[in-house]
């Protein structure tokens, strides 16, 4: 039910401009392409070509939109760029939610739960509509440590591919170290190493020195947007910065979300438990520790939540680990908190689930690898 709310009410929200992150994603491929790279960085002009490519796609031109991502994001959506930018927008979203599902449903061995619970997650509406990248990065991450129990270079080298989004990335070699994943790890950093090394080849050093002067000295257009892009997404900052805290209190309770989801993260990875619940631990400490979180990134939640149920089974969760999980679900129908004010609590729900799934770790009941779906089905 809460899946088919935020459908409608992502639908009435963007429908003046469906696919916005996507166009982001396009023009600069094609600004590359067309042998523009300045156009890639320079956030003012690519916003204008945005808008003067859409013109009749965008009811409204969109506001300030530039492209923040490194330089090895691009060779993964180049592909797409070469495509008609209807046709890219519907394969970027289609197979990256095909992928995460897929993947979701390999871990979980129930696929027609991993797809319902993905389609009906509050955030999938916002990602499909915006077309935002967060499905790859969920499909990246379960295929990634799905294969590095088995496989430790395979998956490593998967995992080496979140790079491009390093505020998920810093976790993951704390997840590695702490469990001595010594073999993924090393090929994690050298596939991250070799796609730097080849965006850098492919693409040339101007776009690595653009990229690097945008965040070592942003000019202010940057930095404003910089800032207000933070407070709209549903991190400890942006939550903390919305219920009143002063920057210094926002950043510092940030900091100290970070450290207690490395903390946790490390302590749950070091032991010998199912990888269900190390899994989910990790993703809610990924969301919990990134200073700037999109509320499509929450998509990353909805896998912990079916990875724990999956972690805990055959085992039935008690009643504060259902109210948790029920809480966590509903809290995403609630963001991004700078749109729906009460969104604010998200990190509590993390901290809740981070804490549920903890204490489940440090018990006894862990090991199955069978799903029970009642605490999702009364989703």
């Amino acid at each position: 039910m809460l899946g088919i709310v935020a459908w409608g009410i992502w639908f009435v929200i963007l429908r003046h401009e469906p696919g916005q992150d996507f166009l982001v994603f396009h023009t600069a491929g094609r600004a590359w392409l067309g042998g523009d790279s300045g156009l890639v960085y320079d956030g003012v002009r690519l916003t204008r070509a945005i808008n003067s490519r859409f013109a009749g796609w965008l009811q409204a031109p969109l506001n300030f939109h530039p492209f923040l991502y490194p330089p090895s994001y691009l060779l993964l959506v180049l592909p797409f760029a070469l495509l008609p930018a209807a046709v890219g927008y519907g394969l970027f979203v289609g197979l990256s939610f095909a992928a995460s599902v897929a993947c979701l449903a390999a871990r979980t061995r129930r696929p027609g739960l991993a797809l319902g619970a993905l389609a009906l997650f509050p955030q999938t509406a916002f990602l499909f509509l915006s077309g935002q990248n967060s499905f790859f990065t969920a499909a990246i991450f379960l295929a990634g440590f799905g294969l590095m129990r088995r496989r430790p270079v395979a998956g490593g080298a998967l995992l080496g591919l979140l790079s491009v989004k390093p505020q998920f990335f810093v976790l993951i070699p704390v997840a590695l170290a702490a469990g001595r994943h010594w073999r993924a790890l090393a090929a994690m950093v050298v596939a991250a190493a070799i796609l730097a090394l080849a965006g850098f080849a492919l693409l040339g050093a101007e776009l690595w020195r653009d990229w690097a002067g945008l965040l070592l000295h942003p000019g202010g257009t940057y930095a404003a947007w910089l800032e207000a892009g933070r407070r709209k997404g549903q991190s400890v900052f942006a939550c903390a910065s919305l219920a009143g805290a002063r920057p210094g209190v926002a950043n510092a309770l940030q900091i100290g979300a970070a450290l207690i989801a490395a903390a946790g993260v490390g302590w749950v990875f070091a032991r010998d438990r199912a990888s269900g619940l190390q899994d989910a631990v990790l993703l809610a400490g990924m969301l919990l520790a990134a200073p700037h979180v999109s509320s499509q990134d929450a998509v990353l939640l909805g896998c912990a939540a079916l990875l724990f149920v999956t972690a805990i089974a055959p085992s039935r969760p008690g009643a504060a680990e259902t109210t948790i999980l029920v809480a966590v679900w509903a809290a995403e129908l609630l963001d991004p908190p700078f749109v729906f004010r009460a969104g604010v609590v998200t990190p509590l729900m993390l901290l809740l689930f981070l804490g549920a799934a903890l204490r489940r770790a440090a018990g006894s009941g862990s090991r199955s690898p069978h799903l029970t779906a009642e605490p999702l089905a009364r989703l």
